[in-house]
């Protein structure tokens, strides 16, 4: 510690000093925080236009074909899981399928491909169709993960409910949400949901006629 001076000039003149470092070391710390808050300031604008920059390139102008990349990962992931659930399906149905002279031919029900087989080509089917999955955004990987309940479930929903149809709808139509989620990094729900629910609707419909020719022919 410095001794006070006695001075009245002396005083004058050491408190000046004193009141000099201290705005000094203020305007130091002021500064210091307003670099801090534009190199933060910066770090989230080149967040934000990588972001937009991303969604720009996945979308693609009214009237012009979606991006090719994103096109065809949808595409491998729709053949790869559309395969696999037709796999879960003859695994689980075949023992009715062998009562049914339409799908008595089926290569599981006709005993020309084991179980253990056809779980081994479901597990290079769902493997594939993760790593597609993977290529996408968190969000996405999620949203893509939570749909493998219905694809395992609806095969059982024959057995439990008159509306199996409902349930392949809510399956089917899963791409709806998938699709807005990877361009646009998450779903916004007042578009997302009626798109996905006339999906769904669609399916109960064609479905529903389907069942109905197959009746039919069982019939005769």
């Amino acid at each position: 510690m410095f001794p006070y001076p006695t001075s009245p000039l002396r005083q004058s003149s050491y408190i000046a000093t004193l009141s000099s470092g201290v705005h000094c070391t203020n305007g130091r710390k002021s500064m210091s925080s307003i670099t801090t808050a534009t190199a933060k300031s910066t770090c989230h604008d080149d967040s934000v236009s990588k972001s937009d920059s991303f969604v720009k390139e996945a979308t693609s102008d009214p009237g012009c074909l979606p991006d090719v990349s994103m096109l065809t990962l949808f595409g491998i992931g729709a053949l790869l899981m559309r395969g696999a659930g037709c796999t879960i399906n003859d695994m689980w149905d075949k023992d009715f399928d062998k009562k049914v002279s339409r799908t008595a031919s089926r290569p599981i029900a006709s005993g020309e491909i084991s179980q253990l087989q056809a779980l081994t080509f479901l597990g290079v089917q769902l493997t594939s169709a993760l790593g597609v999955l993977l290529c996408l955004n968190y969000y996405s990987i999620a949203l893509g993960a939570a749909s493998l309940s219905l694809v395992v479930s609806y095969p059982l929903m024959k057995r439990i409910t008159y509306w199996p149809q409902l349930v392949l709808g809510l399956t089917f139509n899963w791409g709806a949400l998938l699709g807005w989620s990877a361009v646009m990094g998450s779903c916004d729900w007042s578009v997302c949901l009626p798109l996905y629910f006339s999906g769904v609707m669609w399916t109960l419909i064609y479905d529903t006629i389907y069942a109905h020719q197959v009746r039919q022919k069982k019939a005769l």
